[in-house]
């Protein structure tokens, strides 16, 4: 007497589900960026526009039009020359971050200080907590990852 069963084994389509995934972590930390930057420099009085014209490289890499207007005559070169971003969304390594740094001093000494104490005289002086804002911004962020139901299908097997 021969016995013969169908059985349906599922299978995941990784390769697909790994794309969805990136297209969304991609999307996710762009958007992360943005909204960082959007809080942070928001925060950031203009005058000559050096102090936000050190998140033009950050804001370059995830598309987001930085719009400074100086009062003062510009020094938005000098922001940008003192300031570094990097951003990462890596489907080969699974990384996907953002990172900014500035060595502009007077921005320094505003983010942590009211620079008036020492003689100078500000119209908004700090202390600004502009990094403290974009982490606010992004504790806001949420990642809703793929549905992993429609990356899986069945394969029909028969026994017997």
């Amino acid at each position: 007497m021969g016995l013969t069963a169908k059985l349906k084994i599922p299978q995941i389509d990784v390769s697909s589900y790994r794309t969805a995934t990136h297209d969304c972590l991609s999307e996710t930390i762009t958007k992360a960026a943005i909204a960082w930057i959007d809080n942070a420099e928001g925060i950031i009085p203009v005058w000559s526009g050096a102090s936000r014209a050190t998140f033009l490289d950050l804001a370059n890499k995830v598309g987001y039009q930085l719009m400074i207007d100086p009062v003062a005559a510009s020094r938005i070169e000098l922001g940008y020359e003192n300031s570094t971003a990097d951003f990462t969304a890596d489907k080969q390594t699974s990384t996907y971050s953002f990172k900014y740094s500035t060595s502009l001093a007077h921005l320094i000494i505003n983010e942590y200080n009211d620079a008036t104490q020492w003689g100078f005289h500000l119209k908004r002086p700090g202390p600004y907590h502009f990094q403290q804002a974009g982490r606010n911004a992004l504790r806001r962020i949420t990642v809703s990852m793929p549905a992993l139901r429609p990356f899986i299908k069945t394969k029909s097997v028969r026994i017997g």
